[in-house]
């Protein structure tokens, strides 16, 4: 039984280095800078039929770029944007037109021009779309989005796969919903928001009635002001920090917890339930209940 144990404990080494071997060789042939037919030398040909340059989205002065833009006249009260990969920045004015620019990128010049951008308007909306849409995990080149809105905008709606959303110079009260998988978001004033992120930071200005913050990796910084009764405030994140400024009119029953990190607030609380990790309570008069999570980063709250 003892040597039959020794066999299988070699077996096992055996085994073990033998695909430490193979994991080396398929990284090798990935990561060399030869073109396609080149990698096809590689005795893992399957890793030849991946474009990893590609994959990984490292774009080279030797990409091609193509530009655009779209003028709308028409007073639209929504906005919708949806993009795959690139930036998606929408900035306030005072025209009262929307003027939508776009860069197509990419490796090679007919990637590109198989990018397009579709406008459509319907009765109040304005969408903004990338095509083609997501339909495997290589995607052929990037559009970044520039887009002005007037004042007559009440509602943003901005989705990116891969890419930072920047809102600037936003008219006050505009209900916005921005979500991406990977990349920054940040509005510099918002009525109604929702912000959905996987990895990146999310900053915000707010003086609606409703949040909702979420993301996986990423810290939340953001401001309160002007906050109006009937909604609720609630902001999570898995591995981040979350700092909010509020200013001297909060009045809110809070929760803040924190799994591993500090917990503070400037403001007056009356306590109903303080541990290390926990605080319960009310400022002012507790007219929008907050709550704030982490698991793993600090919860501050300040008076601005």
């Amino acid at each position: 039984m003892r040597n039959k144990g020794n066999l299988i404990n070699y077996l096992g080494y055996l085994f073990g280095i033998l695909s430490l071997i193979i994991i080396i060789l398929s990284l090798t042939c990935i990561i060399r800078d030869r073109p396609v037919s080149r990698i096809r030398k590689c005795p893992f040909r399957m890793w030849a039929q991946v474009d990893w340059e590609e994959t990984l989205r490292k774009p080279s002065t030797g990409w091609t770029r193509i530009e655009g833009e779209e003028i709308i006249g028409e007073p639209y009260k929504n906005l919708e944007v949806k993009n795959i990969s690139g930036d998606i920045d929408i900035t306030g004015w005072k025209e009262d037109y929307f003027l939508i620019k776009y860069v197509k990128s990419g490796p090679t010049k007919e990637w590109v021009e198989e990018l397009r951008v579709q406008v459509d308007t319907t009765e109040n909306v304005i969408s903004v779309k990338r095509l083609p849409e997501l339909k495997s995990l290589i995607q052929r080149g990037s559009v970044s989005f520039d887009i002005f809105i007037p004042d007559t905008v009440k509602t943003i709606s901005a989705n990116s796969v891969s890419g930072h959303i920047i809102l600037n110079q936003m008219p006050a009260g505009i209900t916005q919903n921005l979500k991406t998988v990977s990349g920054r978001i940040k509005t510099d004033n918002s009525g109604n928001l929702q912000v959905s992120s996987i990895s990146g930071s999310t900053s915000f200005r707010f003086s609606g009635s409703t949040l909702n913050v979420s993301t996986i990796s990423g810290s939340i910084k953001g401001e309160m002001s002007n906050l109006k009764s009937g909604g609720s405030l609630e902001l999570s994140s898995v591995s981040g920090s979350i700092h909010i400024n509020a200013d001297e009119t909060l009045n809110s029953d809070i929760s803040l917890k924190s799994v591993s990190g500090s917990i503070s607030c400037d403001f007056p609380v009356t306590i109903s339930v303080k541990k290390r990790n926990l605080l319960e309570g009310k400022i002012g008069e507790g007219f929008i209940p907050m709550n704030i999570k982490t698991t793993s980063g600090s919860i501050k709250i300040r008076k601005l």
